[in-house]
């Protein structure tokens, strides 16, 4: 079975490399700029399962991959097969999208001049972050 993909959201536009893999992490994967197709438990031709870097577990490569312009517009989307990943493809772009906006707030409020207090997790699944201008 397959469950390939092809997904954006409307903040990873003209993303940040380094925010994205910082958001990743904290997701508990990774990327490898090195790899540029993603593995498809269905045949899909190459040009679909060509990627700018390939999402990693573990160190190990997914069926998944980035591509920074997927729309041509400037949005990052998340390509390839979910399937046998353990990722739910419903919540997989809205948790790095989470992440990724947190570490450039975070950043853009350090360049102001604040200091980062703390960064939670509520109830609701959003991110409550607390900062002070030092």
């Amino acid at each position: 079975m397959s469950c390939w993909r092809k997904i954006t959201a409307d903040v990873l536009k003209d993303v940040d490399k380094y925010n994205l893999k910082r958001a990743l992490n904290e997701l508990g994967y990774g990327l490898d700029d090195k790899l540029h197709n993603v593995d498809s438990y269905e045949s899909v031709d190459e040009e679909e399962s060509r990627v700018d870097a390939v999402i990693t577990a573990k160190g190990e490569p997914l069926s998944l991959g980035i591509r920074y312009n997927i729309d041509k517009k400037g949005h990052m989307g998340i390509v390839g097969d979910f399937w046998n990943t353990g990722i739910d493809h419903e919540t997989f772009v809205d948790d790095i999208a989470q992440q990724y906006t947190r570490f450039t707030l975070e950043e853009r409020l350090q360049k102001m001049g604040y200091s980062i207090k703390s960064v939670k997790m509520n109830e609701k699944r959003q991110l409550e972050l607390c900062s002070f201008c030092a």
